[in-house]
């Protein structure tokens, strides 16, 4: 069965996704790169030292994270947090983004044709960034990319499509 995807919701600065057709993932959560206001905003409300600020936000931003189901000590199904990403996951996630990108700019373009509206009056907004893979290591607390993951992985897979 093919991986599905459907965006949830939109809190602070992560977007949260729906995710289909894996046996234990459920969740992807993205964090957007953020400017320096909106980051010293974070700053301001999170409730720990800069150290842990730095482990558990700033080393996110820019990620992925997956979440799932997974088998609680008395063997009953519970939530669990971090997982690792599969590779094969991660290239359906964005190539996914990546239509529901070209989505976006179809609807922009006939709005434009429909209302003859200039671009500097309805504006196309640029793709965000394609999240990298990231996990929280236990070890360090703290999020990281998974080691398989290079920048041109998510080209690649885009390219797949």
């Amino acid at each position: 069965m093919p991986y599905t995807f459907r965006k949830k919701s939109s809190y602070r600065n992560m977007m949260s996704y729906e995710v289909n057709g894996h046996p234990s993932v459920t969740r992807i959560e993205t964090y957007r790169m953020c400017d320096p206001h909106w980051l010293h905003y974070l700053r301001q409300s999170f409730d720990g030292t800069d150290e842990e600020f730095n482990r558990f936000v700033v080393a996110r931003l820019g990620g992925a994270a997956i979440r799932g189901i997974g088998n609680s000590s008395d063997g009953r199904m519970a939530f669990c947090g971090d997982f690792r990403w599969p590779e094969d996951l991660y290239q359906a996630f964005v190539r996914w983004l990546d239509d529901e990108h070209r989505v976006y700019m179809n609807q922009l373009v006939q709005h434009r044709e429909k209302f003859n509206l200039s671009f500097e009056e309805y504006p196309t907004l640029e793709m965000t960034p394609i999240p990298r893979p990231i996990f929280f290591n236990s070890r360090s607390s703290s999020f990281e990319n998974e080691p398989w993951f290079q920048p041109r992985t998510a080209l690649t897979a885009i390219a797949m499509a």
